[in-house]
């Protein structure tokens, strides 16, 4: 919409707008381009009753309207793509209703699947239609999808997407905190070994324990490991890294309940109670 800059939604509408839908009955119109999108009649109603008074502004938009009208498959199969973006994160919470961590991984890792999937359907079609473009702000934007989407960039959110799945395991250190409860979770990459050290592994130093068969409590304890540590770690590495999603991991409230939860575990532990 702007050569130089954004959109800027947040913008005040003029202080006779209102007078101005009523006068000249924009509401019909309005309706017309939107088709029941109620998000595309409050975008085209701000960006019509904020119209640029500058002949080079307009001219600028007067040519994306006329690529929009040569090319309107295209357009539309973009705006699409923008559509269902926005409306990844509801697909991906039909499959899982709880929110264990392993079911917030699961979750994350799918919604960054279809995200990566339309922005690779978004390169594919700045690569086929980018030529029959012809006004600077297409020809900007077709510029940019394929410099900032390029070849090794998609390689690499597919390769996170794959070391997302955990299907070697997870190698995973923590701390223990207050009460010998698990903190500090921290996902460690593995180290790559050769062939050879494969055939003929080495038995490093280490540490184990082992839970008795009839200790539901601690094999509880010992299964939620794993997946708290991946929940951690997808935090800070897929959805920082990538950022896709926000960087919490769990909401304030439940966050409350955990820290009031281990705080009665750590009462009931003390001698004498």
């Amino acid at each position: 919409m702007h050569r130089d800059s954004d959109l800027d939604l947040e913008q005040p509408l003029p202080a006779n707008a209102e007078a101005l839908i009523q006068d000249l009955e924009l509401d019909t119109l309005l309706d017309a381009m939107a088709r029941g999108d109620d998000y595309l009649r409050e975008l085209v109603s701000k960006c019509l009753l904020s119209s640029p008074a500058d002949p080079e502004a307009i001219l600028y938009r007067q040519r994306i309207l006329g690529d929009c009208l040569e090319h309107p498959a295209v357009v539309r199969q973009m705006y699409d793509l923008a559509i269902e973006a926005l409306e990844s994160k509801r697909k991906a919470q039909l499959f899982w209703f709880r929110d264990s961590p392993d079911t917030l991984l699961h979750k994350s890792v799918r919604m960054l699947e279809l995200l990566t999937e339309a922005l690779k359907q978004l390169r594919k079609l700045a690569d086929e239609h980018a030529a029959a473009f012809r006004s600077d702000g297409f020809t900007r934007l077709f510029a940019t999808l394929v410099r900032e989407l390029d070849d090794d960039y998609l390689q690499t959110v597919e390769d996170h997407l794959r070391e997302l799945k955990f299907r070697r395991g997870a190698l995973i250190s923590a701390e223990l905190g207050r009460g010998n409860r698990g903190t500090h979770y921290v996902l460690r990459k593995p180290n790559e070994q050769s062939l050879l050290r494969k055939l003929t592994p080495a038995r490093p130093a280490s540490y184990s324990f082992s839970v008795a068969d009839r200790d539901l409590n601690g094999m509880t304890s010992l299964s939620g490991a794993t997946p708290g540590g991946r929940a951690d770690a997808l935090n800070a590495r897929a959805l920082r890294r990538l950022a896709f999603l926000p960087p919490r991991l769990e909401s304030r409230r439940q966050h409350r309940r955990r820290r009031r939860q281990g705080a009665r575990d750590d009462h009931r532990r003390q001698p004498g109670r």
